[in-house]
């Protein structure tokens, strides 16, 4: 890990101290992190990417995709 990914890195860490019936919510991060939206998912696609959380994307009755979410990867 370089420095770039710092503050990727620390989110992470700040996701793995929550409870786990904490889920993820953009909003509140950007907040706590003071980062912007397009940073929030510079961020989070690298932790996905080298394998710290996962993404997963539901699929409605209908078969439309439904949201997304990030989960840790334990």
């Amino acid at each position: 890990m370089d420095m770039r990914h710092s503050q990727a890195f620390l989110i992470w860490v700040f996701l793995e101290s929550l409870p786990e019936t904490w889920k993820p919510n953009r909003h509140h991060l950007m907040n706590h992190f003071q980062i912007s939206e397009r940073t929030y998912e510079r961020h989070m696609l690298w932790l996905n990417k080298v394998g710290l959380i996962e993404y997963r994307q539901s699929r409605e009755a209908n078969g439309t995709f439904g949201g997304g979410n990030y989960r840790d990867w334990e």
